[in-house]
């Protein structure tokens, strides 16, 4: 199962990367509105669709829940 926890961790890198420049605290609206104006692969915006709906106070707390498949 290692090949999975590479994979996880790779897909939280590309938003941690991806995201980089928001403004934090944001809401999950805030992120998505983010990433689709700033054009984000499909696959992100995707995952940052998912997240439960709650005001983030930085990336990495971002990223834990996006890890989590949107749940809460």
């Amino acid at each position: 199962m290692d090949w999975l926890h590479k994979a996880e961790s790779y897909e939280d890198e590309k938003i941690r990367n991806y995201t980089s420049g928001m403004k934090f605290p944001a809401s999950k609206d805030e992120v998505v509105t983010y990433a689709k104006s700033k054009h984000l692969p499909p696959d992100v915006v995707s995952r940052l669709e998912n997240l439960p709906d709650k005001t983030y106070d930085n990336v990495a707390e971002m990223v834990v829940a996006a890890a989590k498949g949107g749940k809460d």
